[in-house]
């Protein structure tokens, strides 16, 4: 009788081990192929999904961005919908803000992270361009391009950074898509194509500025030299499965 009832426990434990590694190979086999709800904490998601010089984009929050040359939006085909063209933005002329942004992005107190698809166009010159912009927080995330690589360089606070080689010449002209989870520790994040890259030191400051420029900026630089798509700033950091999800499109806002 006790070795029946042995038998029969190892049977029981036997048959938990395969369901709890049926369950497991399931998750990992999961890949690219799962939909996770990412709308939480989002402040605002631009499709950018108008038609050619309209003067409003659609958001998740209902955020409009405003085309300050009044020139509407020159739009080209994006990964869904359209996609604004930022190369024809000069310096505090032409770029996109939202005027009167009702979300401050501060940095010091709240972790925030910050999605986007972006299309270089080729360039065999250096140049400094601006993708975005939140002067009143000193949020700036600024291109610096070579001929055989494009350097993202992060200003925040009193503190700045350069992400080395980040876009390299095998990515011009083709769709990349970056996430940057911001932390008020002072850290932040790089993904790149769904994939971590590295991270970095940075320093951060308190603000709650509604001012927001996207494809341009006010310092001196002129719009980013190529398009912009799917947009999305988040008053959190999001995990590396919901920076998947971004990637692949399986994510609830876009």
């Amino acid at each position: 009788m006790l070795i029946k009832t042995f038998l029969f426990l190892n049977l029981i434990l036997i048959s938990s081990c395969n369901v709890a590694s049926l369950i497991t190979d399931a998750e990992t086999d999961l890949g690219d192929n799962f939909e996770l709800d990412v709308r939480e904490g989002l402040l605002v998601f631009w499709r950018f999904n108008e038609g050619q010089n309209q003067d409003k984009v659609d958001s998740q929050n209902g955020v409009v961005l405003n085309d300050t040359s009044s020139t509407g939006f020159i739009m080209q085909s994006g990964i869904s919908g359209g996609a604004p063209d930022c190369s024809s933005n000069s310096s505090g002329s032409g770029f996109f803000e939202t005027g009167s942004f009702p979300y401050g992005i501060d940095a010091s107190n709240s972790n925030y992270n910050i999605s986007f698809w972006m299309q270089h166009y080729v360039s065999a010159s250096a140049t400094v361009t601006t993708i975005m912009e939140n002067p009143g927080n000193n949020i700036s995330f600024t291109q610096l391009i070579a001929p055989d690589r494009l350097d993202m360089q992060f200003t925040i606070g009193s503190g700045s950074m350069t992400i080395s080689g980040l876009i390299d010449a095998n990515d011009f002209s083709n769709w990349v898509h970056l996430s940057f989870n911001i932390f008020a520790s002072g850290n932040m994040d790089v993904y790149k194509n769904g994939n971590f890259f590295g991270s970095y030191a940075l320093n951060a400051t308190s603000s709650t500025s509604t001012t927001f420029i996207l494809c341009s900026g006010t310092s001196g630089t002129s719009g980013f030299n190529g398009l912009i798509d799917s947009f999305g700033i988040w008053e959190r950091d999001l995990d590396s499965r919901e920076i998947k999800a971004l990637y692949s499109g399986n994510n609830n806002v876009d």
